[in-house]
């Protein structure tokens, strides 16, 4: 949840997500983006709002807290790594350590936009 953000607004806070691997088996993070109605794929949208939409040029994901939104990483409608960002598989049950890390989020809302918007962010592990 990005708050309550007006048009041409960035997020003004990073929206952090924490990722564990609970497993035996180290893995880098895939990502996708795209409006709730799958087949406006090709639009390439990142959320679908009561007026206009949201391209997924717009929302930006990066793996080092206080980057830049020019300097996020665009989520785009396939899937796609995120580069720099590997998990190693779990070794202790007690401290968490190279098997947590952290995406920050963000969010720009484009001109003339309005309304509630939706969207979602799929997340994939890849074996390596």
């Amino acid at each position: 949840d990005y708050g309550n953000l007006t048009p041409t607004e960035i997020s003004p806070e990073y929206v952090n997500v924490t990722i564990s691997n609970f497993g035996n088996v180290p893995f880098n993070i895939s990502v996708r983006a795209f409006a709730p109605n799958e087949s406006l794929a090709y639009l390439n949208l990142s959320m679908t709002c009561e007026s206009r939409n949201i391209s997924n040029a717009n929302q930006r994901v990066s793996i080092a807290n206080g980057t830049k939104f020019a300097d996020m990483t665009r989520l785009n409608n396939e899937t796609q790594l995120i580069q720099n960002f590997t998990l190693q598989q779990r070794t202790n049950d007690i401290v968490f350590g190279n098997d947590t890390n952290t995406t920050f989020w963000k969010l720009q809302v484009p001109p003339l936009k309005s309304g509630i918007c939706n969207g979602t962010i799929i997340f994939g592990a890849i074996p390596i």
